[in-house]
């Protein structure tokens, strides 16, 4: 698509976003009804912080032809938003939701979203990325460079060097038929360590060699075999 141009998403984009974000998940979910609400979007495109102030980089963009907004993408850095510290994970980012209209797809909208996220990730220091990716999406994402991980795998975790110990992302409940992947950002090289997660059915994925000093890190879960 030669006449594309991506921009920061503005309030009076939400109609057009609502009909966007949701494409990304699964029909008759909670996350397809929250992206479903101009409202909601209106909301989340205000929301810079955590619910403690905290700055997590939030940001949404919209590719556009001619005038037309054909896809979106929201990323943010990682945050602990269960747990009590609030903790922002500056070394990891998310590419939360990706979604490009029917019929703009397979003409370079997607991968110039993704690339146009992972360059400002790279900016702000984040040295991982990853999603929770619609199945149907995955052979995209592993185009992309991001490792797939088994339609099994429950969690992700990465070892940054902000906060206590660790950061996990569980896949959400109820959202069927995703499929976890990640990618370093500047192209180290990895190991990875299956775990069982005590909150789960079904094995965790820990990430080490993106991060400096998290291959002396110790999971606090069983491994498996």
């Amino acid at each position: 698509m030669t006449d594309l141009a991506l921009r920061d998403a503005q309030a009076d984009d939400a109609p057009a976003l609502a009909g966007i974000l949701c494409l990304a998940h699964a029909p008759g979910s909670d996350l397809h009804r929250q992206w479903s609400d101009p409202n909601h979007l209106k909301m989340l495109l205000l929301a810079r912080t955590t619910r403690n102030g905290r700055g997590i980089r939030l940001t949404v963009r919209v590719a556009e032809s001619g005038g037309v907004v054909v896809g979106a993408a929201l990323w943010r850095l990682a945050y602990d938003r269960l747990g009590p510290t609030d903790t922002v994970f500056a070394d990891v980012g998310l590419v939360d939701t990706l979604g490009v209209v029917p019929s703009a797809r397979r003409l370079g909208v997607g991968r110039a979203l993704v690339k146009d996220a992972e360059r400002a990730l790279r900016q702000y220091g984040v040295r991982v990325s990853y999603a929770e990716a619609n199945v149907p999406a995955v052979p995209f994402y592993r185009d992309c460079g991001y490792q797939v991980e088994d339609l099994e795998t429950q969690a992700l975790t990465f070892f940054p060097r902000q906060g206590a110990r660790m950061y996990t992302h569980c896949r959400e409940r109820g959202e069927r038929g995703t499929q976890l992947v990640w990618k370093s950002l500047l192209g180290a090289r990895t190991t990875v360590t299956l775990y069982a997660h005590p909150d789960r059915e079904g094995p965790g994925t820990a990430i080490r060699g993106v991060i400096p000093g998290d291959g002396r890190r110790e999971l606090p879960w069983p491994t498996l075999v």
